[in-house]
């Protein structure tokens, strides 16, 4: 395509010669390029891949169906034929089901144990904080204690001759 284009670019902008030894040129390097790229061979990841470039890639070779797992985690089986796919930049190929299993189990492991050891750390720090709270309690009923005061209790008086005598002007 982009050949195409260098070449009518030319054409267009030396209307006399037709764009002649430019066009040659632009055909010849769009040549070059299309040799290049037939030339490059497509990879294969029969050992499997840990990221990467964007690219196209035959999986599936060498009989075994593999798992092809993108960066967010999504994940899909390939045919156990050569399979030409396009794979994402930072895609992982796993040579075999078993091979995926492995290292799911391995990460899952390794994030538990990263979680276990932020959930023990904010225990202890938790921790801290209840003794630091039984000890400011102890040390309040310390204070208590050793003071001597008097426990005052007021309650009002109850004089039940004076009700009796308001009962009796109500006219009962």
């Amino acid at each position: 395509m982009i050949t195409a284009q260098a070449i009518m670019g030319s054409m267009a902008s030396y209307l006399l010669t037709g764009g002649m030894p430019f066009t040659l040129l632009a055909a010849i390097a769009g040549a070059l390029q299309t040799a290049a790229v037939l030339a490059t061979p497509i990879p294969k990841y029969k050992t499997g891949r840990k990221g990467g470039k964007e690219e196209f890639a035959i999986v599936g070779d060498g009989g075994v169906s593999e798992v092809v797992e993108h960066k967010d985690g999504s994940a899909y089986l390939t045919p156990r034929t050569d399979t030409l796919v396009k794979l994402l930049q930072g895609d992982t190929v796993h040579k075999s089901v078993e091979d995926y299993r492995r290292d799911r189990s391995r990460r899952l492991s390794a994030n538990l144990q990263k979680e276990m050891i932020k959930s023990e750390l904010y225990l202890n720090s938790k921790d801290i904080e209840t003794k630091r709270l039984e000890f400011e309690i102890s040390s309040m009923h310390k204070t208590l204690k050793d003071k001597k005061m008097q426990t005052v209790v007021n309650v009002p008086k109850l004089d039940i001759d004076s009700r009796f005598w308001k009962f009796g002007q109500r006219g009962w």
